[in-house]
């Protein structure tokens, strides 16, 4: 999937204001990675300071997403103090309509990250579009994550044949379907995903771009003042993991279907991914003026 007509691009977020695209393509090539054909620090257009958030640009939509999973969680080289890398890519959001196709897969020891069950699972199914492992605050393995299909079927398939399987780690893991558990706070209201990040297999696991304080996409004036310190300065964890449990399993981590009825989640997560392809659309119309205005420069 592209983002823009533009194939390869890899969203990058919490970026301190030192974090300029020169400290990025060497923190990359620290990494390991390869492919890189440009990197694109944003700035808020009023002020001229850097907005946060950037673009890296590979040679290829594959290339970008085993980069997302390899570098996705880590602390970025040379951070001081230490930030993670916040990554994403087009193909992990979900389309307004679109069945989310996600599986919560769970005893993970802690040697397994996003890479690691990225992997896992894309030698045994053809469509898996992206994997997360959960961290703590810290940046340590919760123990469980989620692995999204491109397809119904495989979904299926994997919840019903992938628990007890070895290879992953050096525990047989557990698979359980994804669900979103409604968390009714203040006197029954829905509370929007914290920190800026999408809601994806029942956690809050991506970066968004909604219209509102807690994005690190910007409107048209950057991220507004008031924001979060996640969403501002990207702090060490991704946050917003919490408020799911595991069913059976004292709160190991997996999602479990709501126990009372709440707010209809499904017309608030449409508005929301709708929300999301606009200010993803702005954003990288500013990105690709950026670049015109460069490019004319004597």
């Amino acid at each position: 999937m592209t983002v823009g007509g533009r194939v390869g691009a890899l969203w990058i977020g919490g970026l301190e204001p030192y974090m300029d695209e020169t400290f990025l393509q060497n923190a990359v090539n620290m990494m390991g990675e390869s492919g890189v054909v440009s990197i694109k620090v944003m700035t808020n257009k009023f002020t001229g300071e850097p907005a946060g958030y950037g673009f890296i640009n590979f040679d290829s939509d594959q290339t970008a997403i085993i980069a997302m999973h390899r570098m996705g969680g880590k602390i970025i080289p040379n951070s001081n103090p230490p930030v993670r890398f916040k990554l994403n890519h087009n193909s992990t959001r979900l389309a307004p309509g679109e069945i989310d196709t996600s599986i919560w897969v769970g005893d993970l020891t802690p040697e397994v990250d996003d890479f690691a069950l990225y992997r896992y699972f894309t030698t045994r199914y053809g469509t898996v579009r992206c994997a997360k492992v959960v961290l703590d605050e810290s940046g340590f393995s919760k123990g469980y994550g989620f692995v999204r299909f491109g397809s119904e079927a495989e979904q299926q398939h994997a919840l019903g044949s992938m628990t007890g399987e070895m290879g992953l780690g050096s525990k047989p893991i557990k698979v359980s379907m994804a669900n979103q558990k409604n968390r009714v706070e203040n006197g029954g209201g829905l509370s929007p995903p914290p920190g800026g990040m999408s809601s994806w297999g029942g956690v809050s696991a991506w970066p968004a771009q909604p219209s509102t304080a807690t994005s690190g996409w910007p409107g048209p004036g950057g991220n507004p003042p008031g924001a979060p310190p996640a969403a501002q300065h990207g702090g060490a964890s991704w946050p917003g993991m919490g408020g799911v449990s595991s069913p059976g399993s004292g709160g190991s981590g997996a999602p479990a279907a709501a126990s009372s009825p709440g707010p209809d989640y499904s017309a608030y997560h449409q508005y929301y991914q709708q929300q999301q392809q606009q200010q993803y659309a702005a954003a990288w119309s500013a990105w690709q003026a950026a670049q015109q205005q460069l490019n004319s420069q004597p």
